[in-house]
């Protein structure tokens, strides 16, 4: 269960899990259990989007079908990242544990010695004993460079492990950010968005969701080409995410459009930061720095939704891409929320 869900929550997705893994006639092995609980609780965008697909088409959920869901969605993210949390910690321990036997070698050893000068001051009826320490002592010295040289050999795996885990992390999180802008992508959106949706509905605090759309963003790709285009999407990014609290997030949904994930903010509220990002926006004034030429200001509309409890996070998306599109209709460089849109109509 995550940590951002209720008892009564995972018990619903549990229902509804098994409800159509039994529909389906699909076995309840762990593994099963896990895809269509990820699946009931949408947890997993790309993984629900699949299936759904497939449902639509009337796929059979087969073994080798579940199987392949498994590895795809499930296994291959989360195993091998737990797989080298658990290999790192056990090279720790290796190297604690060869940490004290080399200690304890190095005393060995010590005592040997002394026990062996001992030997080497009595008489020639403890020379032939003498000898037994000397031959042991040496066997002894050797065994402790070796496992010193296992013991570098472990450390040195440790430090790999860790490196790699750190790549590991790393490219995960790449995956969830956008190349071009910096900010997050659609993938991360989707997470943050259902994440938001469960502490919204755990805390009983409101979440809104604004849509927002370059306005005649073609006219500056056709005029000044693509890399200028490039740039201008790079400035509003950067613009809306100043205009941004903490915990309010902003991700490029697409193309030229974007969208602010905003916890805590009921439509009211919403409505004052959609506009000030919509001023803020308008008083940029574009340079086209390879010739100097002053291009003006870019503008954005902006829809705003405010989730409605236990609805699907796409009826939200739908409501705020909506009044996005009467924002557009009424003029463009304007936020509107759902409430004036329905207004309006």
């Amino acid at each position: 269960m995550a940590a951002f869900e209720s008892t009564a929550q995972a018990a619903e997705y549990a229902m509804l899990a098994f409800k159509k893994m039994h529909e389906l006639k699909i076995p309840a092995t762990p593994e099963n259990y896990t895809i269509w609980y990820k699946w009931a609780a949408k947890s997993d965008v790309e993984l629900v989007h699949f299936i759904d697909h497939l449902l639509e088409t009337g796929e059979e959920f087969d073994e080798n079908c579940c199987e392949t869901i498994y590895h795809n969605y499930i296994e291959h993210d989360e195993q091998i990242i737990q797989a080298n949390h658990k290999l790192e910690t056990t090279l720790q321990l290796i190297v604690q544990s060869l940490d004290g036997a080399d200690a304890k070698t190095e005393d060995y050893a010590d005592a040997l010695v002394d026990f062996n000068r001992t030997l080497s001051t009595l008489d020639e009826d403890h020379i032939e004993l003498s000898k037994m320490v000397s031959s042991l002592t040496q066997k002894t010295v050797e065994f402790a460079k070796q496992n010193k040289e296992l013991q570098e050999t472990v450390q040195q795996s440790h430090k790999e492990m860790k490196e790699l885990r750190e790549n590991l992390e790393a490219a995960r999180e790449s995956a969830l950010t956008d190349a071009l802008t910096g900010i997050a992508n659609r993938k991360s959106f989707e997470q943050i968005l259902n994440n938001a949706q469960h502490e919204c509905e755990e805390k009983q605090q409101p979440l809104c969701l604004m849509m927002l759309d370059i306005d005649h963003f073609k006219k500056f790709n056709d005029t000044h080409g693509h890399r200028f285009g490039d740039k201008v999407l790079q400035l509003v990014a950067k613009t809306i995410q100043s205009c941004l609290e903490e915990g309010e997030t902003v991700a490029r949904y697409g193309g030229e459009e974007f969208s602010v994930i905003a916890p805590n903010l009921d439509l009211k509220r919403a409505k004052k930061l959609a506009d000030r990002i919509c001023r803020t926006i308008a008083a940029q004034e574009i340079v086209k720095k390879s010739t100097s030429e002053r291009i003006g200001s870019v503008t954005i509309s902006i829809g705003v939704g405010q989730y409605r409890p236990n609805e699907a996070l796409g009826d939200l998306v739908q409501r705020a891409d909506m009044a996005l599109y009467s924002a557009k209709d009424q003029g463009r460089n304007r936020a509107v929320t759902e409430e004036e849109m329905a207004k309006a109509a």
